[in-house]
């Protein structure tokens, strides 16, 4: 998660509020002033681009710390940390011209793995009670928790506050997405893609004041600047700690097969991937494994299933490859697998993944 500094003033006195948790599991937040150079005091000191700093209190995951000499600030930062929370998970209340709704299990966002936003999670958004309330009905049976339909605070704070957190972008009422981009400033910009209400061409869309969306002409000057670690931190927070998403023990593939070669492996380049060489598709989804096939123009072929991925894997293996899980599918539920020694190594956005008989999967730790 992105470092944030927030200014605040309280009885006449300027301090800054740190949030430098890295996820949800080590949250940490922190109350600084500036030194003046003459206060003698124990607390620790940090260097900042603001200049030398004293530690004043801490907030980890709801217990707080408040240093020495500074007892009196326990209940003000306690209201500071609740009030930074609150405004950090829905956004700021703010004037706004357009309201805009959520959806939150255990006060926490939904999400979907969106087709714009490959890479990450993309924040549900909505811009009218009824399509949040339909799309949460669609929902229940596969939210194992009860959703709640919030109303947004300001749109922008919200969304900054998720590109803070790492999701790959927002999707509004489950139909336009919204990306994630930079200004040369550093501050975050959101870009939405969605028909013109009257003509019906794709237009551009940047989100300014009152959570209000004016065309985008194309004359300033923004690009995108997600971490793929922060990325993947969130997804391993919100998804599990898993070798992809629609895993299980003993999950069987499906691979294209061509007659026309001797060994009937099917080689392609995917566009997703930077490194141009081809590889070896196989599908836990056979739906996709589909699309994949007819979309690639493939040879006439079958999707057999794999009775023997470590045997599947060195053979691939041996003719230079790698095999990739799912190409073309979201990063959640893709993965790339090549053979080691022994094993075969499984590499996903939750990290690596050895398996010594093609069933079972553990973490690789060596």
């Amino acid at each position: 998660m992105r470092s944030r500094r927030v200014r605040i003033l309280h009885d006449g006195q300027e301090f800054y509020l740190l949030d430098t948790g890295h996820g949800a599991r080590s949250r940490v937040l922190t109350l600084i002033r500036k030194h003046d150079g003459n206060e003698d005091t124990t607390a620790p000191r940090l260097a900042t681009d603001l200049g030398e700093c004293v530690a004043i209190a801490s907030w980890r995951q709801g217990e707080i710390a408040v240093e020495a000499g500074f007892e009196s600030l326990r209940d003000p930062f306690a209201k500071i940390c609740e009030r930074y929370l609150e405004e950090f998970r829905i956004g700021k209340q703010r004037s706004r011209e357009v309201e805009h709704f959520i959806l939150t299990v255990d006060r926490q966002p939904l999400f979907t793995l969106a087709k714009p936003h490959p890479s990450g999670l993309s924040v549900l958004v909505f811009s009218d009670r009824a399509i949040a309330k339909r799309i949460a009905a669609d929902r229940v049976g596969i939210e194992s928790r009860p959703i709640e339909i919030e109303e947004c605070g300001d749109l922008a704070d919200f969304l900054t506050a998720r590109f803070a957190e790492g999701y790959a972008g927002a999707m509004l009422d489950d139909r336009d997405p919204i990306f994630f981009m930079q200004e040369e400033n550093g501050q975050p910009r959101f870009l939405k893609i969605a028909p013109d209400p009257e003509s019906g061409d794709m237009e551009h869309y940047l989100l300014g004041e009152g959570s209000h969306w004016s065309l985008y002409e194309g004359a300033e000057s923004i690009t995108i600047d997600l971490d793929p670690d922060d990325q993947d931190t969130l997804m391993i927070e919100r998804l599990g700690e898993i070798p992809f998403l629609g895993f299980y023990e003993g999950v069987r593939f499906l691979a294209p097969r061509v007659r026309s070669t001797p060994d009937g492996l099917v080689l392609v380049h995917c566009e997703d991937e930077s490194d141009s060489a081809p590889v070896c598709p196989i599908f836990h989804d056979h739906e996709h494994a589909e699309e994949f096939v007819a979309e690639h123009v493939l040879e006439p072929n079958d999707l057999v299933p794999i009775d023997d991925l470590m045997q599947f894997v060195s053979q691939v293996s041996a003719a230079g490859r790698a095999v990739r899980i799912e190409p073309g599918n979201h990063r959640a539920r893709s993965a790339v697998l090549w053979q080691s020694g022994d094993s075969i190594l499984l590499d996903s956005f939750s990290g690596m993944w050895r398996s010594r008989d093609g069933v079972v999967f553990t973490r690789d730790t060596d």
